[in-house]
């Protein structure tokens, strides 16, 4: 019916029709964008971008609608070849099975020859009705009696389908199913072979070291960079002054804080060598956007810009090595070094 309507002419049931779907998938865009753009800002900071003017922050304002015009036009027009072009499982699918892997399998001997029947019909017609129940419901338009494609994404979508009309005709579930192509020609499918002790190996070693990983993982996670603009700045008074941000998640189950603080700048390591006099940066300041300490919850990334001003002399060859300390709720600190830009010479 809706391969008619759209052939068919534009009338306003056609019209309202569309409106409405599409209406709905870019509301449904701006949601997942909305998401997705939160995972790297947090909610609350996000909150703050969409209600303040977009020039603030122009950039997630981009990102934001970049990523809701590729949801859409997944939606919208992409659809199922988001699956059969472009998702690499089905490539990993046709490398990693083999006769003896468990798929999604329509049983031919049960099901052929297939043909409509009622309960009580010709018994020389197999269990298939032929009512393309599986084929309407696959979300990749395959028909699964043809045997395994590359287009199967494996939902079993098309099993839930054909065991409801199978229960509806009174035969027994299962003619599409979970199973092998060598049990499917009347062999025993092997569950320990080669593969499948590579396959766990793999997998043991993948779990293993992701445990390792989580185990050692610091309690706090802190990154610095360089906030979006120039470079530097050179203020009234001749010093230079250079924008960065902190990015701190609590990867601990606590509420905690964090405050930053800079203990010092010095020179370039080639500077330090020619003048082991000249290390120590007199005249340096911080100067934080907003207040401190920052609040973080629990599992909470919090963002802090600060403005770091220190002497002209201070960047003999454009560069200076500023350390701060960030200190915890938890009564915890940490070093971190980040490169200061400024004039060469």
């Amino acid at each position: 019916m809706r391969r008619r309507r759209d052939d068919g002419p534009w009338t306003f049931d056609k019209v309202w029709r569309k409106v409405v779907k599409h209406g709905i998938y870019v509301l449904i865009a701006l949601v997942l964008a909305h998401t997705f753009v939160a995972y790297f800002t947090g909610w609350e900071n996000l909150l703050v971008y969409m209600t303040g003017p977009p020039t603030q922050h122009w950039g997630f304002f981009v990102i934001m609608a970049i990523t809701t015009g590729l949801v859409y036009f997944d939606f919208a027009i992409f659809r199922e070849q988001m699956c059969t072009i472009t998702c690499p499982y089905a490539r990993m699918q046709s490398v990693l099975l083999d006769p003896d892997s468990l798929i999604v399998s329509y049983d031919p001997t049960r099901g052929e020859p297939r043909g409509k029947k009622s309960k009580t019909g010709d018994a020389s017609l197999g269990d298939c009705i032929d009512c393309g129940a599986c084929v309407r419901t696959c979300p990749t338009g395959i028909d699964i009696r043809d045997g395994l494609q590359m287009e199967c994404i494996a939902c079993t979508q098309c099993i839930d389908a054909c065991d409801a009309i199978m229960d509806r005709v009174e035969r027994p579930r299962g003619l599409i199913r979970y199973s092998s192509e060598r049990e499917m020609q009347g062999q025993k499918t092997r569950l320990v072979r080669a593969r499948t002790v590579v396959y766990s190996l793999l997998f043991l070693g993948a779990v293993s070291a992701f445990t390792i990983s989580l185990s050692g993982r610091e309690p706090f996670d802190v990154n610095v960079g360089r906030s979006v603009g120039e470079p530097y700045s050179r203020l009234p008074d001749g010093r230079i002054a250079n924008r960065l941000r902190f990015r701190v998640r609590n990867q601990t189950g606590d509420p905690s804080s964090f405050t930053v603080r800079l203990v010092g700048v010095t020179a370039s390591d080639e500077e330090r060598d020619r003048d082991e006099d000249r290390q120590s940066r007199p005249g340096a300041e911080l100067n934080a956007v907003g207040v401190q300490p920052v609040s973080l919850e629990p599992g909470q990334m919090a963002r802090l810009e600060v403005w770091v001003m220190i002497p002209p002399d201070s960047f003999d060859v454009g560069v200076a090595e500023a350390k701060f300390v960030i200190e915890f709720g938890d009564g915890s600190t940490r070093e971190e070094s980040f490169t200061l830009l400024g004039p060469n010479g």
